[in-house]
């Protein structure tokens, strides 16, 4: 049987004293849709990373093209996965104790700054794993994590909020 919080049909579970309650499925559809504007924003960040390393722009345009090469392609996934096993506990916390609040913008704030604290720790771990020699490269992916987690909150709870609120107009 299918599970149910995946499906919007199915009532749910915001109610006037929990107005940003959410299923399962909704967190896991804002953490992916974070994890795909992290990735969109990381391609842009790889040449910023370059840039703040190299000054050659012989070496620039090469060490841009493969690292977005292969930082796109191998790195960045591996890193969004790791990160998304280790914060999404973390962030589920986080969305179940706001489910109270009905602000948008006290979410957005939370959610950025634990998308400025994943990407600082994530980016700098990978950093220093990868690329030892310029760790000042984790800057820019630091600021994309603090740009893509809300943004997929944001995302996801706007669909969400907005299915539910015509679910309830529809006559019975």
């Amino acid at each position: 049987m299918p599970d149910p919080s995946l499906n919007l049909l199915v009532p749910s579970l915001r109610t006037a004293e929990r107005p940003m309650a959410f299923t399962f499925g909704e967190f896991m559809r804002g953490a992916f849709f974070a994890c795909g504007w992290f990735w969109l924003f990381s391609l842009a960040c790889f040449p910023i990373a370059a840039a703040m390393g190299w000054y050659d722009l012989a070496t620039w345009v090469t060490a841009t093209f493969y690292t977005a090469v292969l930082g796109g392609v191998i790195v960045v996934p591996a890193a969004m996965l790791a990160a998304l096993i280790v914060w999404s506990p973390i962030a589920y916390v986080l969305g179940w104790s706001l489910r109270r609040v009905g602000s948008f913008r006290a979410h957005l704030t939370a959610f950025a700054a634990l998308g400025l604290v994943i990407g600082t720790t994530s980016a700098s771990a990978v950093f220093l794993v990868f690329f030892t020699a310029q760790p000042a490269g984790a800057i820019p992916f630091a600021v994309a994590a603090a740009l893509a987690v809300p943004l997929g909150w944001y995302r996801t709870a706007r669909f969400a909020v907005r299915a539910c609120t015509e679910l309830a107009k529809q006559p019975s």
